[in-house]
């Protein structure tokens, strides 16, 4: 029941990614979901953001910026889509919130123009990213911290077992 639009459907694959320029930042999560629980609210047009799940105190005043209702030419083209990668290329003549229909699970990293953007959670659910006006090329990628710490241990195993090899073998 909380991710629902005006028209009271679900929010499903008719849509990738959206132009949103009128942000809610709320306190915490349990205002997101009360906000979200509201009938009336556009989904398709209004974002909400857990004040919590911003890190970047920088980001958060760009959120707050932004001015709803302004008129945008916006466009947007997927260039590349995998479970683990998804590049797109948007073009906006205004700053905005970008509104992924993606899930929002850490680990997935974003690119603009080949410099890091921080992904924040969008309506309790989706991922979101702040873009500058102009045109971008994007790419959202999935690399988890956990499968980084997995390899590099089993690499240091690798080579400790090759090296403890190498030492049995002389003596």
């Amino acid at each position: 029941q909380f991710v629902k639009s005006s028209k009271s459907g679900i929010l499903t694959e008719d849509f990738r990614i959206l132009p949103i320029s009128e942000v809610l930042i709320l306190h915490d999560e349990e205002r997101v979901l009360e906000k979200l629980s509201h009938e009336g609210i556009d989904l398709h047009k209004v974002a909400l953001v857990n004040e919590k799940d911003v890190k970047n105190k920088a980001l958060l005043q760009r959120l707050r910026d932004l001015s709803p209702g302004m008129s945008n030419s916006f466009s947007s083209k997927i260039l590349y889509y995998s479970p683990n990668v998804i590049e797109y290329e948007i073009k906006t003549d205004i700053p905005l919130l970008l509104f992924f229909n993606e899930i929002y699970y850490p680990g997935w990293e974003l690119l603009s123009d080949d410099k890091m953007v921080d992904t924040i959670r969008v309506n309790h659910t989706f991922r979101g990213a702040y873009v500058a006006a102009g045109l971008h090329h994007l790419k959202m990628y999935f690399s988890p911290r956990l499968f980084k710490i997995g390899f590099f241990i089993s690499m240091l195993s690798i080579v400790l077992m090759i090296l403890l090899s190498q030492k049995w073998k002389r003596s």
